[in-house]
């Protein structure tokens, strides 16, 4: 880069803290070939200002990028039951391991999981899924309340001249006579070879 393109970079404003680079760094405006008018600024308050624009524009920018990538946090607890993904041998491999294991601790995005034979693994979040056991789904599925007036379906539209079929009709008595030719034709092959067709 020439030095000009440089010079240019550093002291044009940077569009989230809204304060040239070189200003943040020597806590005073740097004089360029285009004349203007010096103000003094308090410096705390520029560094607060700064501090609160990257911040705000950092949150925009997660909330963006968590509403694209559908992130949401992760609502596992100690002591649930969880499946801990495997790693890809053959096509017959399932993504997690069919046994569930249980949540020891969770602390950020890492977790301690517990074999049923007792042994800890720790794994991160992304690689743990809670285990919806199916006893308790059927359960809550048989809990629904039904409702007194059955629900009466449409009866369907037909047109006045009567219904109207709209697709071809298969010939069915074709397809009978070549399946009884197939019979026939099996039946005397076994004749002339000599197989016993009661047997």
């Amino acid at each position: 880069m020439a030095p000009s393109e440089i010079m240019a970079y550093r002291t044009k404003p940077h569009s989230v803290t809204g304060v040239s680079p070189s200003e943040l760094l020597f806590k005073r405006k740097i004089r360029t070939k285009l004349p203007e008018i010096h103000c003094e600024e308090d410096v705390t308050t520029l560094d607060e200002e700064v501090k609160d624009r990257d911040m705000y524009a950092k949150h925009k920018n997660k909330m963006y990028i968590d509403e694209k990538r559908n992130a949401h946090e992760s609502d596992l607890k100690t002591g649930d039951n969880v499946l801990v993904k495997q790693q890809y041998t053959n096509k017959m491999t399932t993504p997690f391991i069919s046994t569930p294991y249980k949540l020891g601790e969770k602390i950020g995005n890492q977790c301690v999981v517990q074999s049923p034979e007792g042994a800890q693994y720790r794994r991160n979040t992304t690689h743990v899924k809670k285990y919806n056991d199916r006893t308790v789904s059927s359960e809550k599925d048989n809990d629904c309340v039904m409702l007194d007036d059955p629900i009466e379906t449409p009866k369907p539209i037909s047109d006045e001249a009567g219904d109207v079929t709209r697709r071809p009709v298969r010939e069915r008595e074709k397809c009978h006579q070549n399946l009884m030719t197939i019979l026939f034709h099996n039946l005397v092959t076994c004749r002339i070879v000599g197989f016993d067709i009661d047997s």
